[in-house]
């Protein structure tokens, strides 16, 4: 909870500061740069923040030992074919995951694997960004 509410406390303050600024429009790019790699993954990130996005939103869920990883959908489904609940794996299992080669036809993205909500929120500062976490 705490977490939370300071993204957006920091959210409400890069707006306000792009504002006086007059920086707008203000460009986020959601679930990391989608088009252009997979979803929630370091690669989309990291294109997001080539693309010149202003705040990068990323979507976790946790897994059964408690770790925070960037994963959208609540089950593996769209990954595996499988209905297991994404929070039914362990941090280790999790981790194993594949969520790159779905994208695409070249197969570019198949050793992505989903990223700790630590890993995403450098990846974003690194680049000079604003994360947007969504739980």
């Amino acid at each position: 909870m705490r977490a939370s509410l300071f993204f957006l406390g920091s959210f409400a303050f890069t707006l306000i500061t792009m504002a006086q600024e007059k920086r707008v429009p203000i460009i986020v790019a959601h679930r990391g740069d989608s088009s252009n790699a997979p979803e929630n993954t370091a690669a989309s990130i990291r294109a997001a923040v080539a693309a010149g996005a202003d705040l990068i939103e990323f979507d976790t869920r946790e897994t059964k030992d408690g770790v925070l990883l960037l994963f959208h959908d609540a089950d593996l489904k769209r990954y595996t074919g499988q209905k297991t609940p994404f929070e039914a794996l362990g941090f280790q299992e999790a981790r194993r995951l594949d969520v790159g080669s779905w994208f695409g036809e070249t197969k570019a993205f198949a050793s992505e694997r989903p990223p700790t909500l630590e890993e995403a929120i450098r990846f974003c500062l690194e680049g000079g960004k604003t994360p947007l976490i969504e739980r």
